[in-house]
Formats: structure tokens, sequence, C-alpha cells
């Protein structure tokens, strides 16, 4: 009984466990505007969702869902920040396994006027 619970707390957490990733947002107005972040998005199932803080100064918060399904991406995207509402995005999703050390994933999601790209090693813990 006591390994079933053990075996029941690490699934459970393994089904909420959070993932370090680098996010970068191009978008354009005006002008071409590059944008880096930074964080940790809970990925429960086939979703990610979180909030990632921005690199340059840490005061502007980057709110992100991401549906997964095959090679493709789907999601929302929110500049905490700024009073707009989120953003609809669409794209693909890719992990390797090219070695035991080094395991790139990425997704990338894009619309008419901005691009998404999130990235981490899913090796690295």
């Amino acid at each position: 009984m006591k390994l079933l619970c053990i075996v029941s707390l690490f699934a459970s957490a393994q089904a909420f466990a959070s993932e370090d990733w680098e996010l970068v947002w191009v978008t354009h107005d005006t002008g071409w505007e590059i944008n880096k972040g930074h964080g940790a998005l809970p990925r429960k199932g086939d979703a990610l969702d979180g909030t990632l803080v921005a690199n340059d100064d840490g005061r502007v918060d980057y709110k992100l869902h991401v549906e997964l399904k095959g090679g493709n991406a789907t999601g929302t995207f929110t500049v905490v920040s700024e009073n707009d509402g989120p953003s609809r995005l669409a794209g693909t999703y890719k992990k390797w396994a090219t070695s035991a050390t080094h395991c790139p994933e990425q997704i990338q999601l894009a619309n008419d006027h901005e691009y998404i790209g999130l990235a981490r090693d899913a090796c690295a813990h």
C-alpha cells in the first residue's frame, strides 16, 4: 500500500511538472521589436500554461497557454502589463532526442503581426 501511495504521488507531481523555457517574442507596429523572457511553464497533459518574466528588467510578464497536438501547436499570448487582450497564434512543436544529454524542444507560434519562439533542453534537470 505504501508503494502505491509513493507511485501515485510521483505520477501526480510529474503531471504538473514545471519546465524551464526561454522565450523570444518578435512583433511590429511602427518598427520591429524583439523581447526575450524565461521561466517555468507547468505542463498538464498536452498543455503548457504559465507566466514568463522578461529578461531585460524582470518587470514585464508574458502569460502563455499552449496546446500541443502531434507536431502542431496553438496558443494564446498576453503581455500582462498591457491592456490588450490575448493574441491567438498557431504553429509547430518539435522535440528531438539527439543524445542522453541534449534533447532540444521547440515551439514556434505566429499570427499576422507577431512571432513567439519557445525553447528548452528537455534533458536538463
